[in-house]
C-alpha cells in the first residue's frame, strides 16, 4: 500500500512547491493543514482508482484475470488461429 501511497502523496505535494523535490521530508513542516487535506484527498482518489482496477484479479475466482485471459485467447484466435489451437491441444 505504501508503495504506491508514498509516490502520490509525493507528486501531489511536490505541485504545491512548485515542482521542487522534497527529498528529505523537512518541507511538509511549512504546508498548512488545508493543504495537507488537499493532497490527502487526491491521493486517496487515485490510490481508490489504482485498487479498483485490481480489485478482480484478487478475489476468488480472479474474475479480472479470467477476462484477460480469454481477451488474449481472442486475439490470438483472430490474428494466429494455429497458434490459438496450438495452445489448446498442449
Amino acid at each position: 500500500m505504501n508503495d504506491i501511497v508514498t509516490p502520490l502523496f509525493i507528486v501531489f505535494l511536490g505541485d504545491y512547491f512548485g515542482g521542487m523535490h522534497m527529498e528529505n521530508g523537512n518541507e511538509i513542516s511549512n504546508v498548512c493543514d488545508e493543504t495537507l487535506w488537499e493532497v490527502e484527498a487526491d491521493v486517496y482518489w487515485c490510490y481508490n482508482k489504482v485498487l479498483s482496477g485490481l480489485l478482480n484479479h484478487y478475489i476468488p475466482e480472479m474474475p479480472g484475470i479470467r477476462q484477460n485471459i480469454e481477451f488474449l485467447e481472442k486475439l490470438v484466435r483472430r490474428v494466429d488461429y494455429d497458434l490459438c489451437d496450438h495452445f489448446k491441444t498442449e
